[in-house]
């Protein structure tokens, strides 16, 4: 969701996605485990399609 190349350096691949279905489809299939830190209803969202 960010514009490529202007949101740093990255340790290893950086995923550009189209909105916030593909980005929860991207993390879902790129980790093997989330943490959640302080944050709004975005962060809520997050927990709750990962858990459903």
């Amino acid at each position: 969701m960010a514009i490529a190349d202007i949101i740093g350096k990255t340790n290893c691949k950086e995923l550009v996605v189209s909105g916030m279905q593909e980005r929860l489809t991207a993390m879902r299939h790129h980790v093997d485990a989330f943490i959640a830190l302080l944050g709004g209803f975005g962060t809520l969202e997050e927990i709750f399609t990962k858990t459903s």
